[in-house]
């Protein structure tokens, strides 16, 4: 019987997973996004500071009752005639800033008030609906990681650093 050997000797290789990185400063605090696209999941981390202390999981393959074949963000005006905005800035059109209603965030980890819960939830899904806007077909878990030190003593985030978030995590989309 002939004696087989393997070689376990460590090969350079490049990751195995898609990965998409950006940095921005928001509030004045320095950010960096992260994605990772494997084939099960998408793993997106946004981290100030280094540190992740809030995880939530958003299921993409549930299907909208409203729409079971075609993802639709939000219409333009010219679909509803009834929408109207008093403000004049977004007379033309919604501007698509609304996650899909039927995506569920749930916190896996963190999220230590309420306040801090809920922006992590949302972030969650703007983050899947992304996804979704990118690739209608899209069906993996979206797996956000947060690291925020930013915003208000209770975890909340004011509205620029907010809509500032969703740029930068729109960068690595």
């Amino acid at each position: 019987m002939e004696r087989m050997t393997l070689d376990l000797s460590a090969k350079p290789c490049r990751f195995p997973a898609l990965t998409k990185q950006a940095h921005g400063t928001i509030c004045g605090v320095s950010t960096e996004a992260t994605s990772f696209y494997f084939s099960d999941k998408i793993l997106m981390t946004v981290c100030q500071g280094g540190k992740l202390s809030q995880w939530i999981h958003v299921p993409t393959d549930t299907a909208d009752p409203a729409t079971s074949t075609e993802h639709r963000l939000l219409p333009t005006v010219g679909d509803d005639p009834g929408l109207d905005f008093e403000d004049g800035e977004n007379s033309n059109e919604i501007d698509g800033l609304l996650p899909l209603p039927y995506l569920t965030p749930k916190t896996i980890l963190g999220g230590s008030t309420s306040e801090r819960s809920t922006v992590g939830r949302l972030l969650a899904a703007h983050a899947a609906t992304m996804m979704i806007a990118r690739d209608a077909d899209e069906t993996r878990l979206v797996v956000l990681g947060l690291g925020l030190e930013m915003g208000t003593p209770e975890g909340g985030i004011e509205r620029e650093g907010f809509f500032d978030l969703l740029e930068l995590m729109l960068r690595v989309v």
